[in-house]
């Protein structure tokens, strides 16, 4: 098996990936060895701080309320779709089923029910579509559940095993074809510094054989890691605003990688074309005392020890890479403001030509059609299905 190994870097000092590319028909291993690469800068489009972009508006025209829809059964959303014939589904990780809507937003159906058998998933589960066909990935259970919609019934119609690929663990559905299913796996090693770190993959993986695969991995220098002395057992935890991997498959599939905390993203061709990099200068946020007492994801015997390496500025965080059918995206930050997310649309060349503002507290989801879909949370963490119409 031949494996490449190449490591990119641009004059911005804030961002370093590792890429490795390698394919093969059996199970893969990534290489430890790297070799130097520059991008060439006449690739590199880069921004001025104050960069402004064709400015389109928002229109909400969907509103799916937990409190007002016609089934008293739906719980805690935390994804939503929308499938070719524009109807939606959403789900439900307290009742642990998948719910149906017509475009609308009128309850239609709900499906699925927790546990380990076929077409039974628990709540890690994520959804991606291929036409009006759902998969749900159940990566505590290591397979993908397909369903298939046969006179307004979901029925479950396939069961797909995902394998590890040797040490590589899987994490993420990005997306299906009627090939291949693009995923993420993990793995961790030891560096040079003789910390361990997280290794990600972007894979696509062959649906008829889920041992042969090709793969791109994507890597971040080591997380900064607070530390904890527990009688003598060392415990580390990352700083709260690390950097994590933002990925996605576009409708050409091509890779978007970027990190949660730098505006700056490649746009990888695995068939070998070129990588090209989109950056734009964005402002840190100050953090209030209030957001020093948010302590989300910890747990409360460290909220002092988080306390201690909180920094004085966060990043603008960028959280998700919402792809459109025409192989560009949309990317979005938190403006200083704090009200409101500023997205913008790159096309396949790198360009940015659009700028919209939605509420801080709307995630996207997926764009189809001018119509960016997502969820809207309140203040006590219930999530509305929204729709905004994009012009």
């Amino acid at each position: 098996m031949k494996i490449k190994s190449i490591i990119l870097r641009l004059s911005s000092p804030c961002l370093l990936l590792l890429l490795f590319a390698c394919s093969g028909t059996q199970s893969v291993e990534p290489s430890n060895e790297i070799a130097n690469f520059q991008i060439d800068a006449n690739q590199v489009i880069e921004y001025p701080a104050d960069a402004t972009f064709q400015a389109l508006q928002a229109e909400e025209i969907l509103n799916i309320s937990p409190t007002e829809n016609q089934s008293p059964v739906i719980g805690p959303i935390n994804q939503v779709k929308v499938l070719s014939d524009n109807s939606i589904v959403a789900f439900d990780y307290g009742t642990v089923q998948v719910h149906h809507f017509d475009q609308n937003g009128n309850y239609l159906t709900s499906f699925g029910r927790a546990g380990s058998g076929p077409g039974e998933f628990s709540n890690e589960a994520t959804i991606q579509l291929h036409g009006n066909e759902i998969y749900l990935f159940e990566r505590l259970q290591y397979k993908i559940d397909r369903f298939s919609n046969l006179d307004g019934e979901w029925v479950h119609t396939e069961t797909i095993p995902i394998v590890n690929i040797e040490e590589s663990i899987p994490l993420s559905l990005y997306k299906v074809t009627e090939e291949h299913l693009w995923m993420q796996y993990r793995f961790t090693r030891e560096n040079q510094h003789g910390h361990r770190e997280s290794i990600h993959h972007v894979t696509m993986v062959d649906r008829k054989d889920t041992q042969s695969a090709q793969t791109w991995v994507a890597t971040l220098p080591p997380m900064s890691l607070m530390t904890e002395d527990l009688d003598g057992f060392i415990a580390t935890y990352p700083i709260p605003y690390s950097p994590r991997p933002v990925l996605s498959i576009t409708s050409e599939n091509e890779i978007i990688l970027a990190r949660t905390d730098n505006f700056l993203f490649y746009r990888i061709d695995p068939n070998g074309g070129e990588t090209l990099a989109t950056t734009l200068p964005v402002e840190p946020i100050r953090l209030t005392l209030e957001d020093k007492k948010d302590f989300s994801g910890f747990s409360a015997r460290i909220h002092q020890l988080a306390r201690d390496h909180m920094p004085e500025t966060r990043p603008a965080i960028i959280s998700r890479v919402i792809p459109d059918a025409d192989n560009g995206f949309w990317a979005g930050y938190q403006e200083i403001e704090r009200n409101i997310n500023r997205w913008v649309y790159i096309d396949p060349s790198g360009t940015i030509l659009y700028e919209v503002d939605l509420p801080a507290s709307f995630m996207p989801h997926q764009y189809k059609d001018s119509i960016i879909y997502g969820l809207e949370s309140d203040e006590f963490g219930e999530n509305t299905i929204k729709a905004f119409h994009i012009e």
